[in-house]
C-alpha cells in the first residue's frame, strides 16, 4: 500500500491517500513556503535521519522503512529557520503482515498503519496450523512478555520472556526467535565510526546458559536464534532473551517471531500450588522412583526398616546446620537424612501427618519424657522442584515432653527444604513455633533458593507434627 500524507506550509496534513500497490511505502508531501533553510526530521527511538526542504516548493520525502518504529511511535518534525513549526506522529503495531493502510486518529497530526497484527497473534496462526498437520506430539510456548524498547549503547534489555512449567525432568524445548532492528553505530572522539558489539544472552531461571556475539555495521539488520535449552528440571521455569549493545545502539527493534517448542510434558505458563504431602498421601511424582512412602510409616520405624534407609549424622551440641555437611557423600541418594544433635529422632507418618517419637533426650522432666539435645533436621529427597517461592504447611505440637523448670519452652515446630547447590545443602527454615495446641497454616518464603531437592522437617523436644505440605508460587 502506498500512503501518502499531505500537508500546509506548517506541517499540517490536511488529506491522507492510499493506492494499491506491492509494498508498503509512506510518502510525506509538504508545500513549503519561502522560509530558509527547512528540514524534516525523522525520529524511531534512538534513530534518526534529517531531510532538507527546498523553500518555495512543493517537496515529497519519503519516510524510509527501517524507521518505522513497529511497536511505538515514529514522530516527525519540521524545522523551519531553526525552530520547530510542527509535527506528525505515526502510530506503528507490533508487526505488519499484508498490505497496511494508513488512518488518521481524532487527534490532528497522528495515524495510525493498519492492517497488520501483533507478534503474538502471528505465533498463535502459526500454531494452529501447524497443529492441524502435525501428530499432536509437540506444543508451541509463546512469550509471555515481548519489549522492543530500543537499547542504548552501554545498556541492556530483556527483549522476550517465556514462562512455562514442565512435569518431567530432564526436559529440553527448542527456543527460536527472529528479531530485526536499527543498528547505529557511534562515533569516536576521533570521528571514526565503532563495530556494534551486541551481545545476546539466553537464561534459564535468571541463570546464563548461552551466550551468543554478534558484530553489526550501520543499517537494518537481523538476528535469528535457535537454540536447545537442555536439562530442565519438573516445576516452574523463565527462559529469557536479552540483548547487550556496546560501540552502538539498537533501536526500530521489531520481534518478526518468538516461540518455544516443546514435548507434550511442557506446558505454557506456571503451576501455582505444588502439593507434596497432602491428607496422608505423598502427591504423583513427588518422591524419587526409589523411595518408598511406605518405609516411611510408623510400623516402618518401630520395625526398623526406616532406619535401614536413612543415613545419620550426630554429635553432642553440634545441630543440623553443622552436621547435615558430614553427610554430603549421600547428597541427591535415595537415602533419608538425620542430622543434628545427640538425641535428635526422624520423622515417621500417622494417620495424615509426618511427626517424631520423641522418647529421646538428655533428661527426663516432671512429666516423664525426655528433652535436651534433641534439635536436628529429617531429610526427605523429593524430585528437584523449580519456580516456586513459598512452603506451606500445617504445624501442631501432637506431644509435649515439658521444659526445664524456669527455662524456655524447647517444644517448637519448625519446617523448612534444601537444595544441592554445588555440592553444599543450602536450606531455609521458618521461625520456631510453640504452644501450637491446634493445627496451624505456616508459611515460608523460599525464594532464595534455586529449587528444591529436600523436604526438612525439623525436631527439638517433645513432638511436632506436620500436614498438608505444598510448594506455592506467588
Amino acid at each position: 500500500m502506498e500512503n501518502i500524507i499531505y500537508t500546509d506550509a506548517d506541517l499540517n496534513a490536511f488529506l491522507v491517500a492510499n493506492e494499491e500497490q506491492d509494498g508498503n511505502t509512506i510518502e510525506v508531501v509538504i508545500e513549503c513556503d519561502s522560509t530558509g533553510s527547512q528540514n524534516l526530521t525523522i525520529t524511531a527511538g534512538l534513530a534518526s535521519a534529517t531531510e532538507a526542504l527546498t523553500p518555495g516548493v512543493k517537496n515529497r520525502v519519503d519516510i524510509p522503512s527501517m524507521l518505522w518504529n513497529f511497536g511505538d511511535d515514529t514522530v516527525i518534525t519540521l524545522t523551519k529557520g531553526g525552530s520547530t513549526a510542527g509535527t506528525i506522529t505515526i502510530h506503528f503495531p507490533g508487526a505488519i503482515e499484508f498490505d497496511a493502510a494508513l488512518n488518521e486518529t481524532e487527534t490532528d497530526n497522528e495515524f495510525t498503519m493498519q492492517g497488520s497484527a501483533t507478534v503474538e497473534q502471528q505465533v498463535v496462526s502459526l500454531q494452529q496450523e501447524v497443529a492441524k498437520a502435525s501428530a499432536r506430539m509437540l506444543d508451541y510456548i509463546l512469550p509471555t512478555a515481548i519489549s522492543q524498547t530500543a537499547i542504548a549503547d552501554g545498556g541492556n534489555n530483556t527483549v522476550e520472556t517465556f514462562e512455562f512449567e514442565t512435569t518431567e525432568e530432564n526436559v529440553k524445548v527448542s527456543l527460536f526467535t527472529c528479531i530485526q532492528f536499527l543498528a547505529t553505530t557511534t562515533v569516536t572522539a576521533g570521528n571514526a565510526y565503532e563495530d556494534l558489539n551486541a551481545t545476546i544472552t539466553i537464561s534459564l531461571d535468571g541463570n546464563a546458559v548461552a551466550t551468543i556475539l554478534h558484530v553489526y555495521r550501520d543499517g537494518r539488520q537481523l538476528l535469528v536464534l535457535d537454540y536447545l535449552v537442555e536439562n530442565i528440571s519438573k516445576g516452574n521455569h523463565t527462559v529469557t532473551v536479552n540483548i547487550a549493545a556496546a560501540g552502538g545502539s539498537v533501536s526500530v527493534i521489531q520481534v518478526v517471531s518468538a516461540y518455544m517448542l516443546a514435548a507434550k510434558s511442557v506446558a505454557g505458563g506456571s503451576i501455582n500450588v505444588y502439593p507434596l504431602f497432602e491428607d496422608g498421601a505423598w502427591a504423583p511424582e513427588v518422591l524419587p522412583e526409589d523411595v518408598d512412602p511406605q518405609k516411611m510409616t510408623e510400623q516402618a520405624m518401630l520395625n526398623g526398616v526406616e532406619t535401614a534407609i536413612t543415613k545419620s549424622a550426630k554429635e553432642l551440641g553440634k545441630g543440623f546446620a553443622v552436621k547435615i555437611a558430614n553427610l554430603s557423600q549421600f547428597y541427591g541418594s535415595s537415602y533419608l537424612l538425620l542430622a543434628g544433635n545427640t538425641y535428635c529422632e526422624p520423622f515417621y507418618t500417622v494417620s495424615d501427618y509426618f511427626r517424631k517419637q520423641g522418647t529421646h533426650g538428655a533428661v527426663t522432666r516432671s512429666t516423664g519424657k525426655p528433652i535436651g539435645s534433641t534439635d536436628g533436621g529429617f531429610c526427605i529427597p523429593i524430585k528437584r522442584a523449580s519456580g516456586f517461592t513459598r512452603l506451606s504447611a500445617e504445624m501442631k505440637i501432637v506431644q509435649n515432653n515439658g521444659v526445664i523448670s524456669g527455662e524456655e519452652d524447647g517444644n517448637i515446630a519448625r519446617i523448612g527444604v534444601g537444595a544441592i547447590v554445588n555440592n553444599e545443602f543450602v536450606f531455609v527454615s521458618t521461625v520456631e513455633f510453640k504452644e501450637l495446641s491446634d493445627w496451624e497454616e505456616k508459611t515460608l518464603d523460599i525464594s532464595t533458593l534455586p529449587y528444591v531437592d529436600y523436604l526438612i522437617l525439623f525436631g527439638v523436644d517433645g513432638s511436632p507434627g506436620y500436614r498438608n505440605i505444598k510448594l506455592l508460587k506467588s
